[in-house]
């Protein structure tokens, strides 16, 4: 895992981009790495965006696409419905990756949701060929509800619409076995609250991201006392620290702690890309493991997040 300023990209992508995937956004952050990308002329582009959710998602989508004139195709993804999503991404990588000429390919994780982001690696897992490489790239949030400004007060997402399971992600599941709910806690205080009440969980582990290995100590800071709280309030929940901007060091830390527990596991991440790419991997590599996704009720599409001057980039390795 390599981080670097934006201005910086040409100089850490030493590769042709054959393939270059990103998802549009009501963010900013959706247009602060293909900015970059365009300069190196990558053969092929795919923007992926919500149909179903603001509008303004579909307006930067048609920006983004103008900025790959030519060599890019917009692909319609569903907020609601994971079956339409699931066959979409499905549909364009088949094609995309039957082009014998495809080697490298590059994925802006930054602004497809967690869901979508789990589902793009589980198809990629299965349309993948062995010469060909994967490269992720996320630009880092300088800060989040930028239309707050006190620190108790800020806020990504409200209430919960609903909760499912991940395709490509069943888990195995045993009727006998307690549950148990490992959520990769972020901002989302909210939401975090109602699926802990809402779900009856025997056990549950709120996991946040360590010191080290968080995107900025003030986020860290902001997290670690909104995790105190969650674990002052609930008797049974368990502590878990992981990383946030290494997907392999939270693949290895999540498969560390599941392992050995005779129970049926479901893990949630709602913080980093970075580190849903970690669950993902997990779960790949462990089939016990479930995820979940919870459709926020409420977006503060206003004031979400604010660009960083940071990319991450971490390789696919298989």
């Amino acid at each position: 895992m390599n981080s670097f300023s934006i201005n910086e990209t040409n100089r850490y992508l030493k590769r042709k981009i054959d393939l270059f995937l990103c998802c549009s956004s009501f963010e900013e952050r959706c247009f602060v790495i293909p900015k970059e990308i365009r300069k190196l002329k990558p053969k092929s582009t795919l923007v992926f965006y919500n149909g179903d959710f603001n509008d303004s998602i579909k307006t930067n989508a048609e920006i983004l696409k103008s900025l790959f004139a030519g060599t890019c195709e917009k692909i319609e993804l569903s907020l609601r419905d994971s079956t339409f999503t699931y066959t979409s991404i499905y549909t364009s990588l088949k094609y995309s990756f039957s082009n014998g000429k495809i080697q490298n390919i590059l994925i802006d994780v930054t602004t497809f949701t967690h869901e979508m982001l789990l589902i793009l690696m589980k198809v990629i897992s299965l349309l993948r060929k062995k010469n060909q490489s994967i490269t992720f790239l996320y630009n880092a949030a300088s800060n989040y509800s930028i239309n707050e400004s006190e620190p108790e007060e800020k806020w990504l997402t409200k209430g919960v619409l609903y909760t499912r399971s991940v395709i490509g992600y069943p888990g195995i599941t045993d009727l006998s076995l307690e549950d148990h709910l490992v959520i990769i806690f972020g901002f989302e205080r909210d939401r975090t609250k109602r699926i802990i009440e809402d779900f009856n969980y025997s056990r549950i582990t709120l996991a946040f991201g360590q010191e080290k290995d968080s995107v900025s100590k003030g986020h860290y800071l902001i997290n670690k006392a909104r995790h105190q709280a969650f674990v002052d309030e609930f008797s049974n929940i368990d502590k878990l620290e992981v990383s946030l901007i290494d997907p392999y060091e939270t693949k290895r830390q999540l498969i560390d702690y599941v392992t050995d527990l005779n129970q049926n596991i479901v893990i949630m991440p709602m913080n980093t890309k970075l580190s849903t790419i970690g669950v993902g991997l997990a779960a790949l590599e462990i089939p016990k493991i479930q995820i979940y996704y919870s459709l926020a009720a409420r977006y503060n599409t206003l004031g979400y997040s604010e660009p960083s001057e940071t990319v991450y980039k971490s390789e696919w390795t298989f």
